[in-house]
């Protein structure tokens, strides 16, 4: 498991590039799973997956933000976690996630690690 985030981009019409982006503030966990969504053109959102403990996985139900810029020749970014309104889906790993429209995603299925499989389907709305 790991806690990076990258980006890829054209470098020209041709050639695809992958640049790691330099990430401050306080930062997600290590986690496997979890489901990603863009939020505008320079940023997006993680939900969800599961971290290692030492007595196995252990299912999150977090969501971050990450807002990055280029700089030069790097990428940064910051990391911030967010808060959402109302009902947050239950903790899962390996969900799906589709873009409806710019402001808008489904989230369904994912698993309980060996416990359940989750057949709902949830919305989410981002507001900035």
């Amino acid at each position: 498991m790991f806690d990076d985030a990258w980006i890829l981009s054209r470098s020209n019409e041709r050639a695809w590039e992958w640049n790691e982006v330099a990430v401050s503030g306080e930062m997600p966990q290590a986690r496997v799973g979890a489901v990603c969504f863009p939020v505008g053109t320079r940023g997006m959102c993680v939900f969800g997956g599961a971290e290692a403990t030492p007595t196995g996985l252990n299912l999150l139900d977090d969501l971050w933000h990450l807002e990055f810029e280029k700089s030069g020749a790097e990428y940064k970014g910051v990391w911030t976690r967010i808060e959402p309104d109302g009902d947050r889906p239950p903790p899962r790993n390996a969900a799906c996630l589709t873009k409806i429209d710019d402001s808008k995603f489904l989230l369904c299925s994912g698993w309980g690690l060996f416990v359940e499989s989750y057949d709902d389907v949830r919305e989410i709305v981002v507001k900035k």
